[in-house]
């Protein structure tokens, strides 16, 4: 079958690709962006999957034969807007000669302008083999908590292995019996009818004997005498695009401690692209753990009238798509999608997103959900913790909950929320605080409304001069405890320790230090303050931000410790001191998961933005 579809292409003008020269590939390997397109990987894998090439206008198609005898494509365009025309002809060669055939390993970008052709029949995607890149630069760095885990590689194998090192590759040619020593190895604890791309101890070693080498770049990892690990790649453009990388055995900390070596003489370079993660899981939580700046996705795309392979990929029109962990390559999207459903600045996005991305401390904090690949909806899971009866339970905040406008009704949150709980576990309390309009949809969602704390307004008297009031103005207090003291308060874990000395013993909300440092931030780019308000019954907390009414300053409250009793006792010097004529807190709902409804908690900060 191979064969016979090979002939007929032949017969059509296509050639074999080794016919092909690297200068002569050079200008369409600028064009791509995965790996698998790069002149060296296609010569490599030629022998497994023998590509056939042809010129089609300003493009080159190239066709091969997969493990199922099915014909399959990859189209890269010269000129973007010419994509089509190709995409035309090469259907209408491919149909003549009655091959069956796919588009394969198209880019995003392609793929959007494929998706509405008349003859695009399904969009497939597979999120296996998406290429992980990363900067090397934010790869190398090794400070902060983000970065600990990298540190304990490194230092675990530094204080286990005083004979290791790791040596960059001068000779290829030279190193080749060392490499292939390794691959051996490698080989013996796999099973090769599970090797789903062919042998790749043949295609390592046509790659070695070729006159590629020259445009290689590798290091190789040792123990005292013995080849441990090595890796093959290759530098393009502003990209070093790692090919292969092996290892004897599996040493805990050793894949950091290598790729740190391998990435060292290169670091003036931008990114690394590290490949796909196979579906393995191991694989795929080590990468994503790495935390890359994009993802560089493939579609397949299926003709109208060309038979169809079972499992090959998700339809577009049937995919329930799948919860993800944004990455640095989703930021982009996060500010898109953040203006288009709340209007916010650009500056004032950056900056929740600077205190709230996905790190190795926390890796759950901001989700996507994606169908067939494509970002539809996102929102944010901030870390708290419920304080009821005396016990404490985890919880969730979810916040900044979007989809685009164009994904809209499509109940994308609906199939989030039980991935959510996979993630966080059933027993963690999942709330939000909605807008009122939108109250029924979260009750059909099965969240419980519940009030906490309760609006109040404490007004000054109102005098028909102009300007602040005086004393003299001020209704006397029927005690006098004397003036309150304000002092304020930016330290967040100064108003954290203060803030769950005041709330001890009542139901609330607790916050860490990185959230209430965010809520700080939050009130003060609204041109707010927060205080330790000290009087005779103790220090409390009063935070919020003054705001113009017809009527003159007032001072919303953002949040307060105070009891409303003291509150009630110095509210006039309060008011005076702070130079408003009103105190305002809205009356503030939030919402819970039906089964974890208990009743009122006191909650608020942090949940404003």
């Amino acid at each position: 079958m191979k064969n016979e579809i090979n002939h007929k292409l032949l017969a059509e003008g296509f050639k074999h690709f080794s016919e092909m020269s690297y200068e002569e590939y050079l200008p369409f390997q600028e064009k791509i962006e995965c790996s698998d397109l790069t002149y060296v990987v296609l010569y490599a894998y030629d022998e497994e999957y023998p590509y056939l090439v042809k010129k089609v206008r300003n493009g080159l198609v190239i066709a091969g034969v997969d493990t199922k005898f099915e014909a399959f494509c990859v189209i890269i365009p010269l000129v973007d807007e010419e994509l089509p025309l190709i995409y035309e002809e090469t259907a209408a060669l491919f149909k003549r000669n009655g091959i069956s055939m796919r588009l394969s390993t198209m880019s995003e970008k392609y793929m959007k302008l494929l998706e509405n052709h008349p003859l695009t029949e399904k969009v497939s995607f597979q999120e296996e083999r998406s290429d992980y890149v990363y900067e090397i630069a934010e790869y190398l760095n090794l400070e902060g908590g983000k970065n600990a885990r990298k540190r304990r590689d490194l230092n675990r194998i530094k204080s286990e292995y005083d004979n290791i090192r790791v040596e960059t590759i001068q000779d290829f040619r030279a190193e080749k019996k060392t490499i292939m020593k390794v691959m051996d190895k490698w080989c013996g604890g796999y099973d090769c009818d599970k090797c789903m791309y062919g042998c790749e101890r043949k295609i390592i070693e046509r790659l070695l004997n070729s006159d590629l080498t020259n445009k290689l770049y590798g290091s190789i990892m040792y123990i005292g005498d013995r080849a441990e690990m090595f890796a093959i790649a290759q530098m393009i453009g502003n990209t070093c695009y790692l090919y292969f990388k092996k290892s004897v055995g599996r040493i805990q900390g050793a894949f950091y401690y290598f790729e740190y070596a391998f990435l060292q003489p290169i670091k003036n370079l931008k990114y690394v692209n590290f490949e796909e993660d196979l579906g393995l899981p191991g694989l795929r939580e080590y990468k994503r753990r790495r935390h890359p700046v994009k993802m560089i996705d493939k579609y397949d795309i299926r003709i109208k009238g060309m038979r169809e392979e079972a499992g090959a990929g998700r339809d577009v029109k049937k995919d329930t798509g799948c919860l993800m962990q944004a990455t640095e390559a989703d930021e982009s999207f996060i500010r898109e999608l953040w203006q288009e459903a709340f209007g916010d600045s650009e500056e004032y996005i950056r900056k929740f997103q600077e205190f709230h991305r996905n790190t190795e401390a926390d890796e759950h904090r901001v989700f996507l959900w994606k169908e067939n690949g494509l970002c539809r909806t996102m929102l944010f899971a901030l870390p708290a913790k419920i304080v009821r009866n005396d016990t404490i339970k985890n919880a969730r905040y979810l916040y900044a909950i979007a989809t685009k406008k164009d994904a809209r009704g499509k109940k994308y949150l609906k199939q989030m929320l039980p991935e959510l709980k996979k993630v966080f576990g059933e027993e963690c309390i999942l709330f939000l605080v909605p807008d009122s309009e939108v109250i029924p949809y979260y009750e059909s969602l099965g969240f419980v409304k519940q009030q906490a704390l309760s609006g109040f307004v404490f007004k000054r008297k109102e005098s028909e001069c102009s300007g602040l009031l005086t004393a003299a103005d001020i209704e006397e207090p029927k005690r006098f405890p004397g003036k309150p003291e304000l002092q304020k308060v930016t330290d967040a874990s100064e108003y954290c320790c203060l803030r769950e000395a005041n709330l001890k013993g009542i139901d609330h909300v607790a916050w860490d230090a990185h959230e209430i440092s965010w809520a700080l931030c939050d009130i003060f780019m609204a041109q707010g303050m927060a205080y330790v308000v000290e009087c005779e019954y103790g220090k409390f907390l009063l935070a919020g931000f003054r705001k113009e009414t017809e009527k003159g300053n007032c001072f919303q409250v953002i949040e307060t410790t105070l009891p409303e009793k003291v509150l009630e006792d110095i509210k006039a010097e309060l008011m005076e001191k702070l130079e408003c004529i009103e105190l305002m807190q809205d009356e503030l709902f939030y919402m819970i998961e039906q089964d974890k409804a208990e009743g009122e908690l006191y909650l608020s900060l942090a949940l404003n933005g």
